[in-house]
């Protein structure tokens, strides 16, 4: 097929010659493809079949003869692809050939069997073709045509419109004998990838690191299963069609503001994701056809680019206000059409190794041009899409659907039509979102544009989320809920008539003994006397400081029939904050044993001893007249954000309601026996205190040494037959392994609750084999109100990672509600809001905290009027159960990305030898905190390593510390705030560990080469994503390690090992299996790499080399490059000692020889030392190599100070001109030496605040000629090295858009390496440079010279 030579000057496109045999480049967008298919070549997502049902009298022949015809025209449907020596991606395009068109016949079920087979073809893009087609022949007069051609080759306009309008026109012309007339194609679409990869771009780019700047790379969804290292495998289809009187609203309000209906679209979703994120900046994808010249138009080829278009939702602005600034969002992303890869590149934004960096959500509107097939066709044929849209059988839609190929992002919404008609299909990663957490997205988007169209003005905050079922359903969730009358008693009528009932039964074992009902009863009535004689009155606040046991729980219950409420203090608490709660409570009275008072420092008057009180017969006249319900019970005081207790006012009704909870849930049976553990200073304690005794059932108290010792807990626990246990799932943790190790068994145990912390799946099924007979049940609480939920893990399947805090108890009703106050979907998290009759009075004298907290009920009066809202966030989940994610600080941010570290907390559990563990964030670093297993060690690295197959690698943790024990609050959970770094053994995964074999420290040379790093820098820990490594780096760096080692990774092998060591024992794998011969030939070639030393030789053999600055940058690649050519290596350093000796321990592993001298250069009498060390080391000094002082001050001209330049200039002289004049006598003696100095690094065409650097660099080449001058006669040359701008350690902070634009101005298009000023430094001085003097070497890729 001809094509037109013409140019296109506008888009500087221009016809190729036909393709050679090197290739020509790939299109970004094809990289991109190339890419994925290295990574997992097998994969069918970029499958783009095109179906089409066939009607009517078909002539075959003609149809396979149009196929042929366009797959002739279009180079794009004949091309392969492979790769360069170098890794470079080339497309080939080969001349045309016939492309088969085999006809199958089938029946229903055939049909079924032949497109499942058609539609799993694995394209291969090496090999090709990239095109292939197949006729399904159902009847003489019904065919199906399978179409199928790999993404890279085309897209949706490519096929819908190209290629089926070029195949109905040309069927129709070969079924009347003639030959097609379609226009002729003046380019292909290698023309259009060589413009793309030549074009100027830098301006775009400089738009894109401005939007970009900042942008939080972690706009994650709340998911329905946990986010795994690699989610996406699964797709699923979900199909959406909108009302058309929303459609034609949508597509008003659009017109009205200046938008399309892409924009208003966007701004919806935006709001949307907003609130399901929880986040007021986030970027969502969308997709664009670049075909900038009309003679792209009729071209098919991949010409999709994904644009990152970044929204910042501002909830206070008008709907109006949002359309405008998406609008000018959109634009500006629409008129820098920038390739992505290009994007990613160029800033910092994109989490480099993660499935969808940058944009997980993508949307589009596909409004590109479609081929009409209304035209009549010879034999009354015509062609329609498959399925019909009435198709109805379901095994078909099924297989269609595609749901086993991976997704190619986590949502991807194609939106199609306009006002007439809109509709929306969503390809979801199923792994993390089922239909039904989709379709809610959908409709939750269509409920916010629904109210955009409503009301222009209104504001974003006020658009509905919801559907009025979604409220419905989330406001009557807790109706399940049991609804129940008050009882018409509280806790002293229960114990009255338990204690009436069963007199002599044992109420509590504590370390004094037995106490019985009637025991407890004297004593407690013998407190109520002594507190009324004192004039306590009904409604005053009564301190209790007393150990746990009898008496405690006596008094407790004193104090209530004396009218008064209890104030709990613990006498293990220090003093301070013991005085800080009496001083905010002010009690009328303080009731204490002579022991505990003197801490408190409460006068005479108010205290009642209660060695003093004795007993009282309970039989004798109450002195305490009836209980309100709303009377106060206690103010208990918990720790407070100002750094001082806040008291919670808790009255009678909500223990009441509790207890009746708890008996219908969980009911006492006869002889049970409940473990009293806790502190009355705890919500938890007043359970263990009250629940059992008032159903006739005794405590046993278990004293605070006995619960902190695992074993002597068991043992009590068993020796008292305890059958209740209130725990924490951290203690329980350590309860189960002591179990599981010991053989213990706790047989009496009959119900199990935790509460305070997450419980795992782990915990639960080691419950179930250690604790066979007994229920563990999860409960959620909190000081203000107690009991929240309750769920029994007795029907969990075990494949949740967290087991839910399920319902809410009686009279209770739960609300999630956002920030500001709105019901949350399925799934969002958001804090936990509670109704209930046992809502406490508030805070303690603290009028304003209670009004935040506790909030009037906008879901009614019932069970209260006001919401407490709780601050922990929580999620429902599918079942209607609640999932309790902890505090906001739960989920912590580290470098950009979001994560929960309950998750990484529950992969870490599963690695042997760990006992406990936390993982907190801190800063830009997420740390992990670690106990072992008694008698056990726990590897970091192998650690390290087992997460990293299990985790994405931004969950991974930087540091881990071990710990000798978790640090604990008084309740027994976990104190978070407590752990600290310095507590422990610490290893970050970030320190420098130099690479310890021979593969490693080719690899690590490698990298650095393709990368631009320097390679003393990469360590065998060091990331490849994380110094700069992307995917098209990675291939080359596959192809660089084919060549060393003799062995062919695939890509998603340095994905998967992104580490140096990791990739490494990759390589050393492959090269095990190859045969012995290939494996030595392999050896040989990876030798080449690394360094090495041939003893007797080398262009430096027998010379002596003193390289000042030689520990670090430049001069650190120049010593070892120096000492690998034969020289002996003097490094001078002036504070890097550790460095400088790793440097000489590199050279003398490599069999050279080195010895370090520390000097300050700027200083004569320090230089004068320093020489005479290395005359008398090595008797003499060959060559001198100085290194530029690199300090100075950056800013501009009409800014700078005389001094500072001045000091610039002095320093950068007396580091090349002290050292010059050391060495020089003893070289004009011998009539031989050399003199390189190596000059500050970035050119002499300087940029504005770089005068001193410039300066300087000027001064030093001007001395260095001056002195080759005059020492030339002698035999000594001078020259200097001139670096450009070099990626060294002083130039590794420097962002990324400043190096790639020095390097985009350099003709070899990178910025030099330390490596590469070395080889210059070696060349000069050799005797290969004897000749030569006085020059000024600029080493910067030509920059300079050319």
């Amino acid at each position: 097929m001809a094509v037109d030579q013409s140019l296109h000057v506008a888009t500087g496109l221009e016809a190729l010659p036909a393709s050679s045999g090197d290739g020509s480049p790939l299109s970004w967008f094809q990289e991109r493809l190339w890419v994925h298919h290295r990574r997992d070549p097998g994969t069918t997502s970029y499958n783009l079949p095109l179906l089409l049902t066939v009607r009517g009298d078909l002539d075959v022949s003609a149809l396979e003869r149009g196929v042929n015809l366009v797959v002739a025209r279009h180079e794009v449907l004949r091309t392969t692809y492979g790769e360069t020596d170098a890794g470079e991606a080339r497309q080939f395009v080969a001349p045309p050939g016939h492309v088969p068109l085999p006809v199958v016949d089938v029946d229903r079920v055939t049909l079924l069997e032949e497109l499942d087979r058609f539609l799993e073809h694995r394209f291969d893009l090496h090999r090709g073709p990239v095109v292939v087609a197949r006729l399904l022949r159902q009847a003489r007069d019904h065919h199906v045509l399978l179409l199928n051609v790999h993404h890279i080759a085309a897209d949706a306009w490519s096929l819908k419109a190209v290629l089926l309008g070029e195949l109905h026109r040309a069927y129709a012309a070969l079924c009347r004998g003639e030959e097609p007339d379609l226009p002729p194609l003046t380019v292909q679409y290698r023309d259009y990838a060589r413009t793309q990869r030549t074009a100027d771009m830098t301006d775009e780019l400089e738009y894109w690191r401005a939007t970009l700047a900042g942008y939080e790379d972690s706009l994650e969804l709340p998911t329905v299963r946990a986010r795994q290292l690699r989610s996406g495998t699964t797709s699923g289809t979900v199909v959406h069609r909108y009302p058309v009187e929303l459609s034609r609203a949508l597509e008003r309000l659009s017109r009205r503001h200046g938008c399309t209906l892409f924009m208003t679209l966007l701004a919806g979703l935006g709001v949307t994701l907003s609130r399901y994120t929880d986040r007021d900046d986030l970027c969502i994808g969308t997709t664009t056809s670049d075909r900038p010249d009309v003679a792209l138009e009729p071209l098919i080829g991949f010409f999709v680019n994904i644009l990152p278009l970044r929204l910042r939702i501002d909830e206070q602005a008008t709907v109006a206000a949002l359309l405008e600034s998406v609008r000018a969002q959109v634009l500006g992303a629409f008129e820098r059409p920038v390739p992505f890869e290009r994007i990613l590149q160029a800033t910092d934004v994109a989490r480099r190794g993660s499935a969808n960096p940058l944009v997980p959500v993508v949307m589009r509107h596909q409004n590109f041009p479609r081929t009409s097939l209304e035209t009549p066709l010879p034999g009354g044929v015509t062609f329609r899409g498959f399925p019909e849209p009435d198709e109805a059988d379901e095994d078909l839609l099924t297989l269609l659907a595609q749901e086993h190929v991976p997704a190619r992002c986590e949502i991807e919404m194609s939106y199609a039509g306009d006002g007439d008609g809109l509709e929306v299909e969503v390809v979801h990663a199923s792994d993390l979102y089922d239909r039904e957490a989709v379709e809610r997205l959908l409709a939750h988007h269509q409920r916010v544009l629904e109210g955009m169209v409503a009301d222009a003005d209104a504001r974003v905050v006020d658009l509905p989320l919801l559907r009025d079922a979604d409220v419905a359903e989330l406001v009557g969730r807790s109706d399940g809920a049991a609804v129940t009358e008050a009882p018409a008693w509280t806790f002293v009528e229960r114990f009255d008539a338990q204690a009436e009932r069963t007199p002599d039964a044992v109420a509590c074992r504590d370390r004094q003994g037995t106490w019985t009902y009637r025991d407890v009863a004297r004593r407690a009535h013998a407190v109520a006397r002594a507190l009324t004689a004192r004039g306590t009155a009904p409604g005053e606040l009564v301190a209790v400081c007393l150990p746990r046991g009898g008496d405690l729980l006596a008094t407790l219950l004193g104090v209530w029939k004396s009218g008064a409420a209890y104030v709990p203090l613990d006498p293990a608490y220090p003093a301070t904050y013991l005085q800080q709660i009496l001083a905010d409570a002010r009690p009328a009275a303080v009731v204490s044993d002579a022991p505990y008072r003197g801490p408190l420092g409460v006068e005479d008057a108010r205290c009642v001893l209660l060695d003093e009180v004795g007993d009282a017969d309970p039989g004798a006249a109450a002195p305490w007249e009836r209980i309100h319900p709303d009377a106060l019970a206690y103010v208990m005081y918990t720790s407070g954000s100002t750094g001082t207790p806040k008291g919670v006012r808790v009255p009678h009704r909500q223990l009441v309601n509790w207890l009746t909870s708890l008996e219908r849930s969980l009911p006492f049976a006869p002889g049970e026996v409940v473990a009293q553990k806790t502190t009355a200073a705890f919500a938890v304690g007043v359970k263990e205190l009250f629940a059992g005794l008032l159903n006739g059932c005794p405590q046993v108290v278990i004293d605070d040494a006995t619960v902190r010792d695992t074993a002597a807990f068991a043992d009590a626990l068993a020796e008292h037959h305890v059958s209740r246990l209130n725990i924490v799932p951290s203690h329980l943790a350590g309860l189960l392994e002591h179990l599981g190790s010991s053989g213990a068994r706790l047989p009496a145990m009959r119900v199990v609750v935790t509460a305070g912390e997450p419980l795992t799946r782990a915990q639960v099924l080691a419950f179930r084999d250690l604790v066979p007979g007994a229920r563990l049940v999860n409960n959620y609480g909190c000081t203000e109100l107690n009991d929240v939920t309750y769920h029994d893990t007795s029907g969990d399947d075990g494949r949740s990672e967290f087991v839910p805090i399920g319902t809410p108890i009686a009279n209770t009703r739960l609300y999630v509600l956002d920030r500001h106050g709105r019901l949350v979907p399925d799934g969002v998290p958001g804090e936990l809001h509670v109704a209930s009759v046992g809502v406490p009075d508030g805070y303690h004298g603290l009028d304003a905290l209670t009004a935040e907290r506790f909030v009037p009920n906008p879901f009614g009066t019932e069970p209260s009027d006001r919401l407490y809202n709780t601050g922990d966030v929580v999620r429902y989940l599918p079942d209607g159960t609640l999932d309790f994610i902890g505090r906001w600080d739960f989920q912590v941010k580290v470098r950009g990305s979001r994560l929960d570290v309950r998750h990484v907390e529950e992969v870490m559990s599963g690695f042997e030898g760990i006992r406990a563990r936390a993982v907190v964030g801190r800063g830009d670093r997420l740390v992990a905190f670690f106990t072992c297993l008694p008698g056990r060690t726990v590897d970091v690295a192998a650690l390290r390593a087992f997460l990293q197959e299990r985790l994405p690698d931004f969950m991974v943790p930087d540091a881990f510390v071990l710990l000798d024990a978790m640090p604990q609050l008084p309740n027994g959970k976990l104190d978070r705030r407590a752990l600290r770094e310095t507590q422990g053994e610490l290893q970050q995964s970030g320190a420098y560990e130099a690479p310890t074999t021979a593969t490693e420290r080719t690899l690590a040379g490698i990298w650095g080469l393709v990368v631009n790093v320097p390679a003393a820098r990469i360590g065998r820990r060091t990331h490849f994503f994380e110094i700069g490594g992307h995917s098209l780096a990675a291939m080359r760096v596959l192809a660089r390690i084919k060549d060393a080692f003799g062995v062919a990774l695939g890509l998603s092998e340095v994905f998967d090992a992104p580490r140096l060591d990791a990739l490494a024992a990759v390589v050393d794998r492959e090269v095990a299996r190859l045969p012995a011969g290939v494996r030595g030939a392999s050896s040989r070639r990876a030798a080449r790499v690394p360094r090495s030393r041939t003893s007797g030789g080398g262009l430096l053999h027998d010379k002596v080399v003193l390289v000042t600055g030689g520990s670090r940058g430049i001069g650190l690649a120049t010593a070892l490059l120096l000492a690998e050519q034969g020289a002996t290596v003097a490094v001078n350093y002036r504070d890097s000692e550790a460095q400088a000796r790793h440097v000489k321990d590199l050279i003398e592993t490599d069999g050279g020889t080195a010895e370090i001298f520390g000097a300050d250069v700027t200083q004569p009498d320090s230089v004068a030392a320093m020489v005479a060390a290395v005359h008398e080391r090595f008797e003499r000094i060959d060559v001198l190599v100085t290194n530029a002082h690199m300090h100075f001050r950056h800013a501009p001209f009409l800014g700078y100070d005389w001094a500072d330049l001045e000091r610039k200039v002095a320093d950068e002289l007396k580091a090349v001109f002290h050292p010059c004049q050391a060495v020089a006598p003893e070289m004009v003696r011998r009539g031989n030496g050399s003199i390189i100095a190596v000059s500050s690094t970035l050119s002499k065409r300087s940029n504005e605040g770089f005068l001193a650097q410039s300066t300087a660099k000027a001064a030093v080449d001007a001395f260095i000629r001056s002195l080759a001058t005059e020492l030339g006669p002698h035999g000594v040359r001078a020259n200097t090295v001139a670096p450009g701008l070099t990626l060294t350690d002083a130039a590794m902070p420097m962002a990324p858009h400043v190096k790639e634009s020095v390097a985009e101005r350099s003709p070899m298009r990178r910025n030099g390496l330390p490596e590469d000023m070395a080889g210059a430094v070696v060349f000069l001085a050799s005797d290969l440079s004897r000749f030569m003097t006085g020059t000024y070497l600029p080493v910067d890729g030509g920059f300079t010279t050319l």
